[in-house]
């Protein structure tokens, strides 16, 4: 799969296809940013949030991809890899837009996908997924994804996130 930056995209999955983010993808992104799903950093910061998820691709080579639906062409979320210089480990995001697409799996597709692009493509052999406290859908996909509870971590804003360490799939 060639994306314009080298083919580096992760695998497709039987219901989805990861693509860069991209212009046409600001609009459901700012409008999850502003929703309750969001937390309040992320509704204050929509814009330099989805202009960050651009640039991230430019800056490292890499970075979180946008899930679209193979049936439908709909995009419904962010995941993937993001390492930025204020966070003490790389993390797996995920994102999903918009509470229509939960509890069918999609979020975990696309994040095993996206993890394994990681590990296998970029050579990571660890990374964390940030848990808002409450978040009980992403603490649910952490656990479904085998990650494990790893202490609190303190945004340079204040705000204080859970830790889901990711298991190493080379670790015996």
């Amino acid at each position: 799969m060639d994306d314009g930056a080298g083919g580096r995209l992760p695998p497709e999955t039987p219901r989805l296809r990861l693509v860069l983010p991209a212009p046409e993808h600001r609009a459901a992104h700012e409008a999850f940013c502003a929703s309750p799903r969001s937390n309040v950093a992320m509704a204050e910061q929509a814009t330099d949030h989805f202009d960050a998820l651009l640039n991230h691709h430019d800056l490292l080579g890499y970075g979180p991809f946008v899930a679209v639906t193979r049936e439908g062409n709909e995009a419904i979320g962010v995941f993937g890899p993001w390492n930025l210089d204020s966070q003490p480990d790389p993390e797996l995001v995920f994102l999903l837009w918009n509470a229509s697409h939960e509890g069918r799996g999609l979020a975990f597709e696309a994040s095993v996908s996206t993890r394994s692009f990681a590990h296998w493509v970029l050579g990571w052999r660890t990374a964390v997924s940030y848990v808002s406290d409450g978040n009980h859908r992403a603490t649910g996909l952490a656990m479904r994804l085998g990650a494990l509870r790893d202490g609190t971590w303190r945004t340079p804003a204040g705000t204080i996130l859970q830790v889901w360490r990711h298991p190493d799939p080379e670790a015996a």
